[in-house]
């Protein structure tokens, strides 16, 4: 069966021959007189689409190998002759070429490179994927395929032609929206000749299906466009894509001010973004809609404990933290039991910290207190910027 591995072995072959092409256009740019746009336009017109085929015949081939290697892994299969796919046609390379000519009049001449180079990698992959999808096309075999992303999350579009899972039709058939990828795609055609092979690690169709059918009932309507749909998925589950879209940041402030509302969602929305699709809810925690505050207040004649620390400590930021149980995932950090809430936590605090005295430790005024509440050490820590001591953190001992 074709296998996780195989799949990164040929996503590694085709990044390598556009690495090359990039390159070598690299070198081709570095040679134009940029202070006369209309020569450099010309210049590039004539030079792409002889590097896109160069390359593409390269990817091609790559693709090619790939594909008989991965079908001879499989005994009792017909005998088989490859197929080499087709490049971009000349023709839409240079349209692109001359839409990225234009910047060569605006502010930054680079945005042309800028363009070319992502295009590449497009282009590179069209002609990698184009042979896997005649070979699987003329294998007398009729192998089934899938369109497989790679990485954890994907773009919602990707996403969505994914969720139509192990297929028997032409990979390329007319109407057919599942070849159509754009710049820096990193999905794969991959094939499958064992009939009794039904899993790919890392690749779920079922889910890809409950968040496309979610979005598509939402559109609604006898006969929605993909891009509606794709549209709506971007914004009914935006943790879900690499192009997901976010309700607007929050303004305001916790109440003593040290923790900004937009600042607080961001890490939410980026702990929502990186958790493993799948992941148990109870041990992969998202913080809460609203940052907390610290309940029951906090005495005075301790050293100040802050908002914003509070909810480092309790869910983390980008800098660490993250101990209730649950939030420690982000940052492998050690956790408070299950069943301690922010109550617990905060008086535990107290209790150590009044039981304990604050000892120094070395460099910039950072002193510790250390001791054990209801079984748990924890060691709180507080510092010492402009002039002003405050509680830094907190965390269980393991």
């Amino acid at each position: 069966m074709t296998t996780l591995r195989d799949v990164q072995r040929l996503r590694g072959a085709t990044t390598q021959v556009t690495l090359l092409a990039r390159r070598d256009l690299r070198r081709f740019w570095a040679r134009l007189d940029l202070t006369q746009p209309e020569l450099v336009r010309d210049a590039l017109i004539n030079y792409m689409p002889v590097l896109v085929d160069r390359y593409g015949d390269v990817a091609s081939a790559v693709a090619v190998e790939w594909y008989e290697d991965v079908r001879e892994k499989v005994a009792g299969l017909p005998r088989y002759a490859p197929v080499i796919g087709q490049n971009i046609p000349d023709e839409a390379i240079v349209e692109t070429t001359k839409w990225a000519a234009g910047h060569l009049w605006g502010d930054d001449p680079a945005d042309t490179l800028r363009v070319l180079q992502g295009s590449m990698d497009r282009w590179m992959k069209y002609s990698s994927r184009d042979t896997i999808r005649r070979c699987i096309d003329a294998d007398p075999a009729k192998p089934r395929w899938a369109r497989v992303p790679q990485g954890a999350k994907t773009c919602a579009w990707c996403t969505m032609l994914a969720s139509r899972g192990w297929v028997y039709e032409s990979p390329k058939k007319a109407g057919d929206a599942s070849h159509r990828f754009h710049d820096h795609c990193d999905c794969e055609i991959v094939p499958e000749w064992d009939r009794r092979a039904v899993h790919l690690e890392g690749y779920d169709p079922d889910r890809y299906y409950a968040l496309y059918a979610e979005a598509r009932e939402s559109v609604g309507g006898p006969n929605p466009s993909l891009n509606d749909i794709a549209e709506r998925m971007r914004v009914l589950h935006p943790e879900q894509y690499t192009d997901g879209k976010w309700p607007k940041l929050p303004t305001g402030a916790s109440s003593d001010g040290t923790l900004q509302a937009s600042v607080y969602e961001q890490w939410r929305r980026d702990m929502a973004f990186i958790r493993p699709p799948g992941a148990d809810t109870t041990r992969f925690k998202i913080p809460p809609e609203r940052m907390s505050e610290i309940p029951g207040g906090w005495p005075s004649d301790l050293p100040p404990l802050r908002v914003r620390e509070w909810n480092h400590i309790l869910y983390g930021n980008a800098q660490g933290g993250g101990h209730l149980a649950g939030y420690g995932w982000t940052h492998d950090r050690p956790e408070f039991p299950v069943d301690w809430t922010p109550q617990d936590v905060r008086d535990a605090m107290e209790t150590v910290l009044r039981e304990n005295p604050l000892a120094s430790r070395k460099g910039r005024g950072v002193k510790r207190s250390e001791g054990t509440v209801k079984g748990v050490t924890l060691r709180v820590y507080t510092a010492t910027k402009r002039g002003n001591l405050h509680i830094s953190g907190v965390f269980p001992v393991e």
